[in-house]
């Protein structure tokens, strides 16, 4: 789960007021608000038990900081639309968000959806609304490599899942290096790297890795597979 800041937003055209909005999210604050203290902070769309994952993410929250950017930026009275699903976790972060935003001088307007509208938004089959979306609370379903969970913010998904509009050449050099690459510790640099990179655009700021949990009746196999999705159709009697 990250929150979603569109770079290519005149109101983010600015790198100090993206980073500000780094600055002023405190994601343990969300972590006990929202995940009642079961999940731990991202550091980037790389979890722990992965190659390349982060020991610590570059921009820690500093409200006071970042009401200086704002300053530096000649910033004030600014609103921001955040766009989010309308489940109970996602509306308890986006509430949170809005305060921590609020304290800086920034105010939220949160808009809910539900998922199948939602998943247009950021779409550009499904019209326009991409190019104006400004923050976006988002989430997916990682897989067992790094670079599947990294491949959704190159440039060519731009106008389909990178609803940062986060457009870096170097960022698809690493790619494509990190997908040749065969030494474990080499891949993990560039997975690394790449996350660095996606924080320096400040066009994000990593939440969480969700905590999955599967409860199952007694006698019941499970099939539980490597992304936490459940495959109904292995379920077995032990």
């Amino acid at each position: 789960a990250w929150l979603s800041i569109n770079v290519k937003n005149p109101k983010f055209a600015d790198e100090k007021v993206r980073r500000a909005i780094q600055y002023a999210l405190d994601v343990s604050q969300i972590m006990e608000g929202s995940y009642s203290g079961l999940a731990a902070p991202a550091t980037g769309v790389v979890p722990p038990a992965l190659v390349g994952h982060r020991d610590q993410i570059l921009y820690p929250a500093d409200a006071a900081k970042a009401q200086a950017l704002l300053e530096e930026a000649g910033v004030s009275g600014l609103t921001v639309e955040l766009a989010a699903q309308n489940d109970k976790t996602s509306q308890l972060t986006c509430q949170i968000i809005q305060a921590l935003l609020g304290a800086v001088g920034i105010t939220v307007d949160i808009k809910n959806y539900d998922d199948g509208v939602y998943w247009t938004l950021g779409d550009k089959s499904s019209g326009e609304t991409w190019k104006t979306l400004e923050l976006v609370l988002m989430n997916f379903a990682g897989g067992v490599d790094p670079s599947e969970n990294l491949t959704w913010f190159r440039p060519s998904q731009i106008g389909v899942y990178n609803w940062s509009q986060f457009d870096s050449p170097e960022f698809e050099a690493l790619y494509q290096q990190g997908m040749a690459e065969t030494d474990q510790d080499k891949r993990a640099g560039i997975y690394r790297k790449m996350q660095d990179l996606m924080e320096k655009s400040g066009g994000f700021v990593f939440i969480t890795h969700e905590t999955f949990a599967a409860v199952v009746r007694k006698g019941l196999k499970p099939s539980i597979m490597a992304d936490g999705y459940l495959d109904m159709t292995r379920f077995a009697k032990s």
